[in-house]
């Protein structure tokens, strides 16, 4: 326990670190390629420079941003990780409030993510719309990008999952819960379709309220605690306005 207060203060660090990745890039940086319109090469560039500018973001952030969106989104993040544990075990943690969240999780995250990619792709070809066409290839690039975030930071901070035997979520023991990986993509998916705005509006309110089902149910389902989901939902978020914002082709 004497270990804690040094842990919060490192992960808030790591945070501050990771919470300006998607957000400096709704700026692309001067000079950076054209967005590609072919179905393949088009997104495999946009892919790429995708994560060129997530990653050098924290490079390029601005005092500002650091004030109004790093350091609240550190200590927020810092504040839950030091009380998660004792949340997640106040829950009743009965056999079936654990299966059916997971079961809720599983099939949630099916649906936001084709409510964000497939829908509009396939609703835009029938309707000979190519703008809503385009906000599935956008809501699809968003989810690509924010898979990449959660892969990339989870297992270098080695979080304890709830349902690990004898877990204390603590991290760098070699766990993968930080960041939740189904907050992300499914948040990162609903802000590419819900800032875009030739999405209708049932299907922004339905990819957002999919998304913060999956997210509840993931720690309804013992699979992650409230700031790996804060975390998750956050860095989804940004990374899908900055994908629904980038300039048009």
């Amino acid at each position: 326990m004497k270990r804690e207060p040094a842990m919060v203060i490192r992960l808030a660090m790591l945070a501050a670190l990771a919470a300006p990745v998607p957000a400096a890039a709704q700026s692309p940086a001067p000079g950076a390629p054209p967005h590609q319109s072919s179905l393949v090469g088009g997104f495999v560039r946009d892919f790429g420079h995708d994560q060129k500018v997530i990653w050098t973001s924290p490079f390029h952030t601005s005092k500002r941003r650091w004030l109004t969106t790093v350091l609240p989104l550190a200590a927020g993040t810092a504040a839950l990780i030091a009380v998660d544990q004792r949340a997640s075990d106040a829950l009743p943690n009965t056999r079936d409030q654990i299966a059916w969240s997971n079961h809720i999780a599983e099939a949630g995250l099916i649906y936001s993510l084709a409510g964000a990619t497939a829908v509009p792709i396939v609703a835009g070809r029938i309707a000979h719309n190519p703008q809503v066409a385009r906000a599935g290839r956008r809501g699809t690039e968003a989810v690509l990008d924010a898979f990449i975030v959660a892969v990339a930071l989870k297992y270098p901070l080695g979080r304890q999952r709830p349902d690990d035997p004898g877990s204390g979520g603590h991290f760098f023991h070699g766990g993968d819960s930080f960041p939740s990986a189904h907050a992300i993509t499914a948040f990162a998916g609903a802000a590419a379709i819900g800032h875009d705005r030739h999405t209708p509006r049932w299907l922004k309110i339905t990819c957002y309220a999919a998304a913060g089902t999956v997210s509840l149910a993931r720690i309804g389902g013992r699979r992650h605690y409230p700031a790996d989901i804060l975390a998750g939902g956050v860095f989804g978020e940004l990374i899908g306005r900055y994908v629904a914002h980038k300039p048009e082709p």
